[in-house]
């Protein structure tokens, strides 16, 4: 396996590809509140071994339709084929999108899931599956992975704005 993540790794750098390993699709779907569909990539799935915790990111360039939409999911251990919750010990988020004209004073057209900040109130929840995890590499204090699966998560509004439902697969 070792050996196949380094000949990966050198046929990227041969090619001038990118060396970090990213989900090779990642698209998301919001409804609700706000209704799209967008391309995510690069998602990324990245390991820290100094605190053994795993995260799931990627944000969206600003567009029409979200201003912000930053997911950020972490969880206790090494990523592995698994379903992780936002309920779970260890679970950490922060998944947000704001609206184009969002007012950060009086949280209109402001939707979250998770501890954002220094918040100790969580918001919304979420579910992250990973069905396939066929490569990793190393980097500096720790992996980076290709992880496959999907994450589904449902966003509040603190103004009552109406619920979000976001959809990725990747």
């Amino acid at each position: 396996m070792r050996l196949r993540v380094q000949l990966l790794v050198a046929a990227l750098v041969a090619c001038g590809g990118n060396t970090q390993l990213q989900s090779a699709r990642c698209g998301v779907t919001i409804s609700g509140a706000l209704s799209g569909s967008f391309d995510c990539k690069p998602a990324l799935t990245e390991w820290t071994s100094g605190d053994d915790t795993g995260v799931f990111r990627f944000n969206l360039d600003p567009n029409t339709t979200v201003s912000v939409l930053y997911v950020g999911v972490g969880f206790a251990g090494e990523p592995r084929v698994n379903t992780y919750r936002s309920s779970d010990v260890g679970a950490s988020s922060g998944i947000l999108i704001n609206a184009p004209g969002a007012n950060v004073d009086d949280g209109r057209r402001i939707w979250s899931a998770g501890k954002l900040g220094n918040s100790s109130t969580t918001t919304g929840s979420w579910t992250l599956t990973f069905t396939s995890i066929p490569a990793s590499a190393p980097q500096q204090g720790g992996k980076i992975y290709d992880g496959e699966g999907s994450l589904d998560a449902t966003l509040v509004s603190a103004a009552d704005a109406g619920p979000i439902t976001l959809h990725a697969a990747f």
